[in-house]
């Protein structure tokens, strides 16, 4: 073998080793920059509109987060005006619940809840797990950041209610010392070490997130024993993609109708913010966090710069800007930094569940985001993934 092609194999392996061992190049983008950007979007005389909404859903689907948004960046920032915005939110919260307004849902329960009319027509109201999930996560988690910081002792009084609250509302979807008022939103069915509603995944996994929010909120081991077996259950329908190490899931795996249907972009959002903080209680690792990494910036991201409808890659979602809630995976996926700021600066306005994102934005760009390996809980089983390729296209639902 001559010098030469010794060099030449030499050359190769440490090239290969630079692929294999690179770390991910890390945002272009700056916090100051991504700091203007939130000042710039944050509409606060338009997110009024929200405070006096009742039965439609909104309160879940755009309010929230709005709450999760001032969250974000107090959390980047320090800085207490946005604790603000948020309490003047939550407040209203609280007063906006079925127990205080004196109404009643379909079955004549006035329960510390938020009712919906939306889906029937406002013929009979309803209180959708899905709805109670992301509508309480956000007031637990302040509870949590109260609690961690005793600068913030003048917010402890709001933070108490606001946990009461969450934690009263969680009580609603659990009727089974109440068998006569069932409701498919509150009938949790517990198999060996998993736990879930016969519901969409994504409604399964709002409420676990309220559980872990108060699980951080008050360290009572009960909501996160809860949590870890819907996380079981989620994890059972995880599927791994081999070419792209990411996982991909459908929308309501158990149904006959929608089993094959790939969750979408929308369910995403409630999906994965249950799967950060399932990572913080060491419920996920960070492999499976480098996967769910890899589904947003290795196949939702296209290369002509669109954004797929679905978790497979597939279809090109409406909602480009929503690519910015999963950077949560920030960590192992810095390129979606530059991804969502890209796309959330061309935009003339942001609706709630993008400002979330851009806050969220300015929270990993900062110095105050902590990213531990978390210790895996003694009771977490590791997902059961099957190996497949992404499914062909599938039919999107307008029911949430």
């Amino acid at each position: 073998m001559t010098a030469k092609r010794v060099f030449n194999i030499i050359l190769a392996l440490v090239f290969l080793e630079m692929i294999f061992t690179a770390t991910p190049a890390q945002s272009t983008v700056s916090p100051t920059t991504a700091k203007s950007l939130f000042a710039k979007m944050d509409k606060t005389s338009s997110w009024e509109y929200y405070k006096t909404r009742v039965d439609d859903s909104l309160i879940a689907w755009d309010e929230s987060y709005l709450l999760r948004a001032y969250l974000f960046m107090y959390e980047s920032t320090g800085d207490k005006h946005y604790l603000d915005e948020f309490t003047e939110h939550a407040d209203t919260f609280l007063t906006r619940r079925d127990s205080v307004r004196g109404v009643k849902d379909y079955r004549g329960l006035s329960l510390p809840a938020w009712r919906s009319g939306k889906y029937t027509g406002y013929k009979q109201y309803i209180i959708y797990a899905v709805q109670t999930g992301l509508t309480i996560t956000p007031l637990a988690l302040f509870a949590s950041d109260v609690k961690k910081d005793p600068s913030l002792s003048a917010y402890q009084t709001k933070a108490d209610k606001y946990l009461a609250a969450a934690k009263a509302a969680i009580d609603v979807h659990d009727m089974r010392d109440k068998p006569q008022y069932y409701d498919v939103n509150c009938r949790w069915y517990e198999e060996g070490n998993t736990m879930h509603l016969d519901r969409p995944i994504n409604m399964n996994l709002a409420m676990g997130s309220a559980m872990l929010a108060v699980y951080q909120a008050t360290g009572d081991s009960a909501y996160l024993t809860k949590a870890t077996k819907i996380a079981n259950y989620f994890k059972q329908y995880l599927i791994l993609n081999a070419s792209t190490n990411s996982y991909k899931w459908n929308y309501y795996p158990d149904d006959n109708q929608y089993g094959k249907v790939v969750e979408d972009m929308d369910h995403s959002l409630y999906d994965i913010e249950f799967v950060r903080l399932a990572y913080q209680s060491g419920i996920f690792s960070s492999t499976d966090m480098e996967r769910f990494a890899n589904t947003a910036s290795k196949v939702m991201v296209k290369s002509d710069g669109t954004i797929s409808a679905r978790v497979d890659g597939t279809g090109t979602t409406p909602y480009p800007g929503f690519i910015s809630n999963w950077l949560y995976f920030y960590k192992w996926a810095p390129s979606l930094a530059d991804e969502t700021y890209k796309i959330l600066s061309a935009k003339s306005s942001l609706v709630p569940k993008e400002l979330c994102g851009l806050g969220l934005l300015n929270l990993v760009l900062s110095n105050n985001t902590p990213a531990p390996e978390p210790t895996p809980s003694p009771d977490t089983e590791a997902p059961q993934v099957k190996v497949t390729t992404p499914a062909e296209g599938s039919v999107l639902t307008n029911d949430s």
